[in-house]
């Protein structure tokens, strides 16, 4: 068996987490207790991340014109399907 005393180590838990009560019986917290962030904060915080983000991330799309011409291209991510020139032919693509 081991030696540790795991009601000890509980009790110590407990106090640590919920704080400590004094002999005098007033209740002392171990710390300040933190706020809980709205979800408005949480959402306008992720649509900046997930706007900085977007503005740098491009994806790469294969090409290929009806004259047999293909070709890869970086896009923006903001931008889904911008027109392209063919090189070869001069078709919208």
């Amino acid at each position: 068996m081991s030696k540790r005393n795991f009601a000890r180590e509980l009790t110590r838990q407990r106090i640590a987490r919920s704080g400590s009560e004094s002999l005098s019986g007033d209740y002392v917290p171990s710390g300040p207790p933190r706020a809980r962030r709205s979800k408005a904060s949480l959402r306008e915080e992720t649509t900046a991340v997930l706007a900085s983000l977007a503005a740098t991330i491009s994806i790469t799309i294969a090409l290929s014109c009806r004259c047999g011409h293909k070709g890869k291209v970086r896009v923006p991510l903001k931008e889904p399907r911008p027109k392209f020139r063919c090189i070869k032919c001069n078709r919208t693509v």
